[in-house]
Order: structure tokens, then C-alpha cells, then sequence
């Protein structure tokens, strides 16, 4: 009776088995296509927790930075933009008048005036060392080195320029406002 269940058992599977392993060439685009949307909407899940997941430390980052923004008292408000924003990163704080003669440090000339300063102090620090390697000695020749202010060389004006506007930084500076961190 057993051999009897048996083949009972295979005529019955032997006609599923034939359907699972004799499939149809439309029926295998099919199934492709059913894989193919599945590990699709799997990339699709990874990739939105990724993006979460920076996102959330790019919003920590961000409050981190504003707390600091806030205990220097300046009113510069931060957000995360989108690509294809057109809104600035930082947007602009209300217009503050100053006093004549005291300069904002977050005006735009203020910022301009560092930018200038920062080239002429780069030139410097480049053209010191080669005018003291490469100038010729005056007080060994036979020429005279003339003592008047108009007798010089042009790179004594140049210079004196320089000294000029290094000393005229010392007054913007000094005529520059800070923030206070007690007020706001």
C-alpha cells in the first residue's frame, strides 16, 4: 500500500512540478520585471534612510551652529537650503545704522577692506625676502644715496604706500564694532 501512496503522491505533484520548471518566456519577463521592482523599491527604502540619516545630523549641525550664532548676539538667521534654492544660506540681518565713523565688522566694505588688507600683507610677506636678498647695496658703490624724500627710488614710494595704508588700518580697526555677548 505504500508504493501504491507513493505513486498517488508523485501523480499529483509530478504535474506541479512540470508547471514550476517549464515556464513560458513571457512568464520569466515577468517574474524579472516582479525582481527587478522589488530590488528597485529596496534601493529606493536604503537610499531614503541614508538621506534621513544625513539630514538629521545636517539639522544637529545646523542648531549647534545657530547656538553659537546666538551667544555672539548676532541676528544672522541659518537655514538648509534645497538645490536649486534661490534663497542665500545666510540671510541678512535687519539694517543697522552705526554711528559716523564706526564700521560694522559684517559690512560689506568692512569685508572688502580685509580682502585688500590680507593681498598687501600676501605681497609683503612674498617681496621683503627678495628685496633684502637682491638689493644692491648703495653705501659700498660709488653712487650717494640721496637723503631727500623726492631723491628715491620708485619702489621707496611703493613701500611708503604701504606703510600708509597699514597705518590707516590701524584706525579702521580701531573704528571697527564688536559684538557684545550680553546684548542682542
Amino acid at each position: 500500500m505504500e508504493t501504491k501512496m507513493t505513486k498517488t503522491a508523485v501523480r499529483r505533484v509530478l504535474p506541479a512540478l512540470s508547471r514550476r520548471f517549464l515556464i513560458s518566456e513571457e512568464e520569466k519577463k515577468r517574474r524579472k520585471l516582479a525582481r527587478n521592482r522589488i530590488v528597485g523599491l529596496f534601493m529606493a527604502v536604503l537610499l531614503a534612510k541614508r538621506k534621513a540619516k544625513r539630514v538629521k545630523q545636517q539639522t544637529r549641525a545646523l542648531r549647534h551652529l545657530e547656538s553659537h550664532v546666538k551667544r555672539m548676539g548676532s541676528q544672522v538667521r541659518l537655514h538648509r537650503g534645497t538645490p536649486g534654492s534661490t534663497r542665500d544660506i545666510l540671510q541678512a540681518p535687519k539694517v543697522v545704522y552705526m554711528p559716523l565713523l564706526i564700521f560694522h565688522p559684517m559690512s560689506q566694505y568692512r569685508l572688502l577692506w580685509d580682502v585688500i588688507m590680507m593681498t598687501l600683507l600676501v605681497y609683503c610677506l612674498l617681496s621683503v625676502p627678495v628685496m633684502l636678498a637682491f638689493k644692491q647695496d648703495t653705501s659700498s658703490s660709488q653712487e650717494k644715496c640721496s637723503a631727500g624724500f623726492m631723491g628715491q627710488d620708485m619702489w621707496f614710494y611703493y613701500d611708503f604706500t604701504l606703510d600708509m595704508t597699514f597705518l590707516f588700518d590701524v584706525f579702521v580697526n580701531f573704528r571697527t564694532a564688536y559684538f557684545d555677548g550680553r546684548s542682542q
